[in-house]
């Protein structure tokens, strides 16, 4: 695997103390920020959703190009223990005798990691109840596509891409 990013920041470009300067690092989940990770098309259209949401500035999300090309939400500590998320999403979250680590890339990304939305601040992060509400909206659009998928699908919708429960795997950490 390339860890290692041959493209530099923009010089103006904040780049957050937890963000390698080249290639990927890790960070354990529960010291700076905890994450939410959807797989596939779900996470990309929640992505999008959130991107329209904010006016283009929903906090630190990254995707992943291979596998079961994940997108990750950075979300403030603690913010993923406290709710019920829908099938699809997995906490990653360290608590007693358990550790979760998440895979940071340098601003410009390094293969197969990219940012979706960079981070702005050192310590701002995705709203989780925006996202929590995000996933809520996504999830009733794809109940109401599935009674009418021949609709929903001529339409374009994001509705249209709406995940079949087999694609909804929620695995959990592992312990340390």
């Amino acid at each position: 695997m390339n860890t290692e990013s041959h493209r530099r920041a923009a010089p103006n470009s904040f780049s957050p103390s937890w963000v390698p300067a080249t290639g990927i690092g890790i960070r354990k989940a529960g010291v700076l920020f905890d994450a939410l990770r959807v797989d596939g098309d779900t996470g990309r259209d929640l992505a999008d959703l959130l991107v329209t949401l904010t006016g283009g500035d929903p906090g630190p999300i990254l995707t992943q190009s291979n596998g079961r090309r994940p997108v990750y939400f950075l979300i403030p500590v603690g913010s993923a223990a406290y709710r019920i998320w829908p099938p699809g999403f997995t906490r990653l979250a360290s608590g007693p005798r358990r550790s979760t680590y998440i895979p940071i890339p340098a601003l410009d990304g390094s293969w197969p990691l990219a940012w979706r939305s960079r981070p702005t601040s050192e310590d701002r992060f995705v709203h989780a109840l925006l996202l929590h509400r995000a996933a809520g909206l996504y999830q009733a659009s794809c109940e109401i596509s599935s009674e009418t998928t021949a609709h929903a699908s001529a339409a374009g919708s994001i509705s249209g891409k709406c995940p079949t429960p087999s694609s909804n795997v929620n695995p959990t950490s592992s312990p340390a």
